[in-house]
């Protein structure tokens, strides 16, 4: 048996870049990588939690998939078939996956147009303009979601539009009578510019919820900008299970709408809290007759100002450390 080529050390910059430009859950960045030679390892990071907002650590895998899903992308752009094993150590689950480099072949034009956006996505928590989403693109974005085999309800009907305001604002209250809740929301919003992750005030606005992406004025509770969740596209990804797996599958499945959005001139904006409160979460699912469990909700539209990059931490400081690395 032939060993598999080793990576250099610019293929593991360039495959593990590419992954930690992700987002994730308040940037809070929860993954960490094995560099190996012939393989990538894919770890959650558990000194990172988001324990009162995600006890089940659902979003934090999620965020991982994002990861998962641009690290696949890297390995295209290096010319190669991405070979991937999800959950491959069931003795450790913070093992999410391995990647290997697979046979040599050309990046296609897809997976160059994709990883061209990788570094020009943006999380979006600012208003989007007036033009509409066009059919034909929200039409591919189901489609790329269904690439990655998850699904995608549309949120059409005005009844439906008032369900999800009724319960994403439902959602962010019970969150905010919550001390620890509020605790966690300031630990992750950066009011100066020397932290790697979290999210900037600046990146905020000053809009109202859930323009602003998070519960505005942290120790108030929210107003809901209702008039925006009426005017723009609103997506509802899913998958058929709530594993791990599942959870994996979404946040590639998230990427890859995210990336096609944004090269197609596109935003889009997370919309978590109504899926952080198990009844809210349900209710969902069974008000809007979902066929599966919810695992994001998006509204899409053009931009009108530019989003400042999300911090990002040193790449050096992603990769698990010597001492914890298996001995040879």
């Amino acid at each position: 048996m032939i060993a598999a080529e080793a990576f250099t050390p610019e293929e593991v910059a360039v495959l593990v870049g590419a992954a930690t430009a992700a987002p994730s859950i308040h940037n809070s960045q929860p993954w960490r990588f094995l560099d190996l030679p012939d393989r990538i390892e894919l770890h959650l990071d558990p000194h990172r939690p988001v324990s009162v907002a995600d006890p089940a650590g659902r979003e934090q895998v999620i965020s991982c998939g994002a990861a998962l899903f641009n690290l696949r992308l890297a390995m295209g752009h290096l010319r190669h078939e991405p070979l991937v094993t999800l959950l491959p150590d069931p003795t450790n689950p913070t093992h999410l996956a391995t990647v290997r480099r697979g046979t040599p072949r050309a990046t296609t034009p897809l997976e160059a147009r994709l990883y061209a956006a990788v570094y020009r996505r943006r999380s979006h928590r600012r208003p989007f303009g007036p033009d509409a989403v066009s059919r034909a693109l929200l039409d591919e974005l189901v489609e790329a979601a269904g690439h990655e085999g998850a699904w995608v309800h549309e949120v059409e009907t005005p009844e439906d539009r008032v369900a999800v305001v009724d319960l994403a604002a439902g959602a962010a209250h019970w969150l905010l009578s919550d001390p620890g809740y509020r605790g966690e929301l300031a630990r992750w919003t950066r009011h100066e510019t020397s932290h790697r992750d979290g999210v900037r005030l600046e990146a905020l606005g000053g809009e109202q919820y859930p323009v602003s992406g998070l519960p505005w004025a942290l120790m108030a509770d929210p107003q809901i900008a209702v008039g925006e969740l009426r005017r723009h596209p609103m997506l509802i990804l899913g998958t058929d299970g709530d594993a791990a797996t599942d959870w994996l599958q979404a946040g590639e499945a998230l990427q890859r709408v995210l990336l096609t959005a944004t090269s197609r001139g596109l935003a889009a904006s997370l919309f978590t809290q109504v899926l952080e409160v198990t009844a809210t979460r349900s209710a969902l699912r069974r008000t809007l007759r979902l066929p599966g469990p919810p695992q994001l909700v998006l509204r899409l539209g053009h931009p009108v100002v530019g989003v400042p990059q999300a911090a990002r931490r040193a790449l050096e400081s992603v990769f698990i450390p010597d001492s914890e690395r298996p001995t040879p």
